[in-house]
């Protein structure tokens, strides 16, 4: 039975303290902390703990932390004057849907300043026919203001067909505003409108720019690393018995390569990568071989041996194959002198043997 009083197994604990005494810290520490952060690291520390969120919040306080962290940000436009700074790093760089909080949500809607998923977008939109017959009902229209004016838009699809959307929480607040509000005073909400939406549109068309600008970096540093991968694969393949091959069907090779999962990974190749890879890697690779290369066939192999039989036979002897011969083949000047004489020789032998048999009958008739 195993000891009472043997090791006991430690248990890890969860962390404290760490970020605890932060706020605490002199002004100067957490202004030089909070100086190499991003706005989306802000807005992780705000929902942390009470006490970020209220240092993080304070609108006296916590602009210069805010500004700081947004010049960070390469390209970056400014907050607009009709959103706060923890608004617009939020709405830049958090993926959460703003209606359901729904995570992984990339489509921004820079014009209506939220993020929507495919679910909610419909709720929060409306059609530029329905938004006009709620401001006639609110007596929006009796002076002929346009639409335009007094909402920002946003193009969109419905039903198949190109369609203009607005946001419903501004058509909303709208209406209220115009319903308690008199002439002159909904004369002045008109002249707002119409610099708030120049001024929204300016910045959503920023935003756009910046965002696209964002994708394209992205993508670029994606397929750098995609490539830096690859060539660290192929060197690595060069170096095992597959560098010739790999150097005699390239593209072939790229094609099998680039289909093995793993291999396009936008990451660097580490030691423990190339080790879970390399099997994959040659078992594919033994494939494509086997189907560019089949086996010979019989005759084939027949043809082969043939030819190299041919080939031995018209090499030269080799000094070994000298040593074992005979030391005498033929002698030549014998072959010659009886070459010449055959002819004698057979005429000869013919003469004599029809004598022997003349001799022959005649002794049979004397007995």
């Amino acid at each position: 039975m195993p000891s009472s009083q043997g090791h006991h197994v430690r248990t890890r604990g969860r962390r404290r303290g760490r970020l605890q005494e932060l706020p605490n810290m002199p002004l100067d520490i957490i202004f030089e902390v909070f100086s190499h952060m991003d706005p989306m690291s802000l807005l992780n520390l705000t929902r942390t703990t009470k006490a970020f969120r209220q240092l993080l919040l304070n609108r006296r306080t916590a602009a210069t932390f805010w500004r700081n962290a947004r010049g960070n940000v390469p390209s970056l436009p400014e907050c607009p004057v009709y959103m706060s700074e923890p608004a617009f790093a939020n709405l830049c760089f958090d993926s959460h849907c703003h209606k359901c909080l729904r995570s992984n949500i990339h489509n921004v809607s820079w014009a209506f300043r939220a993020r929507y998923c495919r679910d909610c977008r419909p709720h929060m939109v409306v059609e530029r026919l329905e938004a006009k017959d709620m401001l006639s009902q609110a007596s929006v229209f009796h002076k002929n203001y346009d639409i335009y004016d007094l909402l920002i838009s946003e193009s969109g699809y419905g039903t198949g067909r190109e369609v203009t959307n607005f946001h419903r929480p501004d058509l909303e607040a709208l209406i209220v505003q115009w319903k308690d509000s008199g002439p002159d005073e909904q004369d002045k909400i008109h002249a707002t409108q119409v610099a708030l939406n120049r001024s929204m549109r300016e910045n959503a068309q920023n935003c756009a720019m910046w965002q696209n600008l964002q994708k394209n970096l992205r993508s670029a540093e994606i397929d750098r690393l995609k490539t830096e991968r690859y060539s660290e694969i192929l060197h690595r393949l060069r170096e095992t018995e597959w560098g010739e091959f790999i150097d005699s069907f390239p593209f072939i090779v790229e094609r099998r390569l680039l289909a093995i999962d793993g291999v396009k990974r936008a990451r660097p190749l580490s030691d423990r990568s190339w080790i879970n890879l390399r099997e994959r890697i040659f078992d594919g690779l033994e494939r494509t071989r086997s189907a560019l290369l089949p086996p010979p066939s019989r005759s084939t192999i027949i043809n082969r041996i043939r030819l190299l039989s041919d080939v031995m036979h018209s090499l030269p002897p080799t000094a070994e194959e000298w040593i074992h011969l005979p030391t005498s083949i033929a002698e030549m000047d014998t072959l010659d002198a009886i070459s010449r004489v055959r002819g004698t020789l057979v005429m000869t032998w013919r003469a004599e043997a029809f004598q022997r048999i003349n001799d022959c009958d005649v002794q049979v008739e004397a007995a």
